[in-house]
């Protein structure tokens, strides 16, 4: 060998040395800057409110909820060093720690794939990922499960290449291990597993005339990641048989990948007008990339390797079809995670993060392949640098825009719930309550509030779109509010429990209004409530009548508020008569007495959230109205016409 190939090699081992943990401090400061700054929000509540649990009762609560234990038992041991009052930075280091750990992970499987160059990119593009960034500060397992499935998946890869039998059977032990880690994290592990069974079988056929042993002891592996399972199946079918959520629907399509690729590429925090636009320049560079590895897999074969150290697969290598692994990696995962999700769509970008890796490979495996071609042409400028230059530009200036948009963009605030909660503290009186709607907020709220005299309405540990709140809840606040002048009410998601509005309806009608503040995603109202304040279960209509729309719905009576020369505003009252399929509308007519219409309004008879299909036989409901009236309506007497219809009975 020359004096120059061996000095080309040694000045690429000695940056290869030096990167990869430079790389990785810079990971390590950007997701350690603002750690504590923003407030916890209602999932990163739950999982510290779990934590501070015993270890059984925490298995218990999580046996019955939609992630399994394993994140929740490490934020328990986490909070035990440091105590159960943890500030938010120290609540959030894991899932820190998780997405710093990832960076260098990036690396090692970069260069087992494409070289040390793909693995420096990759590795770099993981540090400065917004996604990434954006997960590293959320007391959440999201983090812990990318590295996890991504550990996993190189794992597979070297126990693949590893003949001699103890490393081999220590590595498959090992990738073992990772995957039972992986699938007590989040369920959505097992997605990541069958990508990885099936490039098993893949390598096998390929492999078939030289190895047989790493089929079986890959199947064998499988096998005992099942069998560590078992235990935990019956609760992953009872909840996902029992979640209620989220309404039912079913997923768009389109609009959940493009949601998918403003993650991938921009994280949580460029809004979306502006994201999509971004994402076309994203979209190219995809393109780009898997063209760039679809033609040297062409031009070189599978698992071939050149000449070239920094930029070509490691010399040992065997791995076939690196292109399909990753694409593998990337849709499979995707597909199954909307195809479990397309009737019951609980769907949201951050639950594929854990195919986020191979999203990243590909790009740097592409742009490397470019830079690589460039140098055999030994130009040392030519097209194809100048294409790499400009992707790679392009995606350091919009993580750098979405990087800052994380930390000083007031877009991109988590709820306030400390603000909420400290505004109360300071202000509340001795003999007042605070009411939290949705009731299920409650972990996140008493993270921050330090008083007990709070009352969840509904007093449900979950979410639910079936248990929503009406004329009833009149029984919850006379048990809350028993002795009390005076309520601070912390609404978020209220919209879910009580979109008809019964909550602050009636307050408004038994109470006053003091004060109404909107914090970021959190609402705060105070009412001020008089002695001996009773809510009734039985709305006192003003003109009460009863018209029975064809034995579908019944109109009770109306309240009418106020009648101006600009609007009429009043409360209708309605009621099921049977289970209705139709989505109703009602549409409200001013009229004079010459039959001219001066006013109209169409919409839902309830809330907007609340449609007919919804409806519970016999359930009693009020819709409120603002009726527009037309500018130079003449004064006299007018008729409201209330017509019921169904767009899909014309």
């Amino acid at each position: 060998m020359s004096e120059r190939p061996k000095r080309q090699i040694a000045i690429t081992n000695h940056w290869t040395a030096i990167l990869p943990p430079v790389i990785t401090l810079l990971a390590l400061a950007l997701r350690l800057y603002h750690l504590g700054a923003q407030s916890l929000w209602y999932d990163e509540g739950v999982s510290v409110y779990l934590a501070r649990m015993s270890l059984p009762q925490l298995t218990a609560w999580t046996a019955d909820d939609i992630q399994p234990p394993l994140y929740y038992y490490l934020l328990h041991f986490w909070l035990l060093l440091f105590g159960p009052s943890s500030s938010e930075f120290v609540v959030r280091f894991p899932s820190l720690f998780f997405g710093v750990l990832t960076v260098p992970l990036m690396y090692r499987m970069g260069r087992h794939l494409f070289g040390a160059a793909a693995g420096l990119l990759a590795a770099f593009l993981a540090a400065i990922s917004p996604l990434y960034l954006w997960y590293s500060q959320e007391t959440r397992m999201y983090t812990m499960l990318t590295f996890l499935c991504l550990l996993s998946s190189y794992l597979l890869l070297k126990a693949l290449e590893r003949r001699a039998p103890l490393k081999g059977s220590l590595l498959w032990l090992a990738f073992a291990v990772a995957n039972v880690a992986a699938a007590y994290t989040h369920y959505f592990a097992f997605f990541v597993m069958a990508f990885q069974a099936i490039y098993l079988v893949v390598w096998s056929w390929w492999m078939r005339d030289r190895e047989r042993g790493p089929i079986l002891q890959g199947l064998a592996a499988f096998a005992a990641v099942a069998l560590a399972y078992l235990p935990w199946v019956p609760f992953v079918l009872h909840r996902y048989q029992a979640d209620v959520s989220y309404w039912q629907g079913a997923l768009k399509l389109n609009e959940v990948l493009r949601k998918t690729l403003i993650s991938f590429s921009l994280g949580e925090t460029v809004i979306e007008t502006i994201a999509v636009r971004l994402i076309v320049g994203y979209l190219a560079v995809l393109i780009i990339s898997l063209v760039a590895l679809a033609l040297r897999a062409k031009e070189y074969g599978a698992g071939a390797n050149s000449h070239t150290p920094f930029l070509t697969p490691h010399p040992k290598s065997l791995v076939p079809y690196p292109l399909f692994l990753l694409l593998l990696y990337l849709l499979l995962p995707i597909a199954l995670i909307i195809a479990l999700s397309y009737r019951n769509p609980k769907f949201s970008p951050r639950y594929l993060m854990l195919s986020s890796p191979a999203f990243i490979l590909i790009i740097a495996g592409g742009l490397t392949t470019l830079l690589q071609w460039n140098k055999k042409r030994q130009r040392p400028i030519s097209i194809l640098y100048l294409l790499s230059a400009a992707c790679l530009f392009f995606i350091l200036t919009t993580s750098a825009y979405a990087d800052y948009n994380n930390y000083f963009d007031i877009h991109f605030t988590r709820p306030d719930f400390r603000g909420a909660a400290r505004r109360i503290e300071e202000h509340i009186g001795p003999d007042e309550a605070v009411i939290l709607t949705s009731g299920h907020i409650y972990p996140v709220f008493t993270y921050y509030y330090r008083g007990h005299n709070w009352y969840p309405i509904p007093a449900e540990r979950t979410l639910s779109t079936e248990h929503t709140l009406n004329f009833s809840v009149a029984a919850d606040l006379n048990r809350a509010l028993a002795g009390k002048s005076g309520v601070w009410v912390v609404l978020w998601q209220d919209e879910v429990v009580d979109p008809n509005g019964f909550l602050l309806m009636m307050l408004e009608k038994e109470g006053k209004l003091l004060e109404a503040e909107d914090l970021w995603h959190v609402r705060l109202r105070h009412f001020a409530l008089p002695e001996g304040v009773h809510f009734s279960s039985q709305p006192d209509i003003q003109h009460p009548i009863e018209i029975n729309f064809e034995g579908r719905i019944k109109l009770l009576g109306y309240d009418d508020s106020r009648f101006t020369p600009h609007d009429s505003r009043l409360t209708i009252y309605w009621q099921a008569e049977q289970q209705l399929d139709d989505d109703y509308k009602v549409s409200l007519r001013l009229r004079d007495e010459e039959g001219h219409y001066w006013g109209r309004l169409d919409r839902r008879p309830a809330a907007y959230l609340y449609p007919t299909t919804r409806w519970k036989v016999g359930e009693l409901l009020f819709g409120r109205y603002s009726l527009p009236v037309l500018p130079g309506t003449p004064p006299g007497e007018y008729q409201l016409e209330v017509v019921l219809y169904s767009e899909a009975r014309p």
